[in-house]
């Protein structure tokens, strides 16, 4: 059954994605770009600062240093500016401001600026929220994971501020670089810095068509929809056999 329901959603992926993941494609088209996480769209999340592009590839004329191409390092959060900062005002602007209609985790509310805090005298002002309970957390997932480009994220340093450099792997244990999905991500950000997220210290294992894996979630996929994941070229290969079209149906659950 469960081979059933690979080959079903791969084939619902084939006739949604014709033209796969653009960053196994290498084309988006005219004025659009292929962001990390393989989907073309225009826009700074697409093409860099000035959403430029050459063949759909993005060409971002950012000034050295900058935190959208470097990333920041842990109690940092990147402005829409390039720059690392941390008051929680200036970091939530950039993509945590809308918890009114996504509500917060478990210990938090959501403040009358829009980002998720802890419970204490930012909160007094609490902004009106639709939703009572954040997506869950618990349980098993299924979804689809996407082949993603780390670097592409942060050359130094991934969303939750760990340095690419060094290895996720444990003493027994081979561990992988993912990213989740915003929708599961975004509300146990504090203060709009991602690595105060206790998600970027949670383990998942990841099955996949052809194997399972063990991940953690270092970076947040703002293209990826609820239950969703992406994981690095590495990963997404152990699980899927091949790269593919960059996208392949996968069941998860958190350690």
């Amino acid at each position: 059954m469960l081979a059933i329901g690979y080959v079903s959603l791969l084939i619902v992926l084939l006739a949604k994605n014709v033209a796969g993941n653009c960053l196994v494609t290498k084309y988006c088209g005219v004025g659009r770009c292929c962001s990390a996480f393989g989907v073309c769209g225009t826009g700074t999340q697409y093409c860099g600062g000035g959403g430029s592009s050459h063949l759909g590839w993005s060409s971002p004329p950012y000034i050295d240093n900058d935190c959208r191409i470097v990333g920041c390092r842990p109690g940092l959060c990147c402005s829409s500016y390039g720059r690392c900062g941390s008051v929680a005002t200036y970091c939530a602007t950039v993509s945590y401001s809308n918890c009114g209609t996504k509500s917060c985790g478990v210990g938090l509310c959501c403040t009358r600026f829009g980002y998720c805090d802890r419970v204490g005298a930012s909160c007094a002002y609490k902004k009106s929220s639709t939703q009572s309970q954040p997506v869950s957390l618990e349980g098993k997932f299924k979804g689809q994971a996407t082949y993603y480009n780390e670097t592409k994220v942060g050359t130094q340093y991934s969303t939750c501020g760990v340095e690419r450099r060094l290895s996720l792997d444990e003493s027994n244990q081979k561990v992988y670089g993912a990213a989740l999905n915003q929708a599961q991500f975004d509300p146990y950000t504090v203060r709009g810095i991602p690595s105060s997220n206790p998600i970027c210290q949670k383990k998942a294992l990841v099955k996949g068509p052809k194997g399972e894996i063990v991940v953690r979630f270092i970076d947040r996929c703002p293209d990826c929809k609820g239950n969703d994941i992406a994981l690095t070229r590495e990963a997404f290969i152990e699980v899927a056999g091949e790269l593919g079209i960059g996208q392949t149906f996968v069941e998860w659950y958190f350690m």
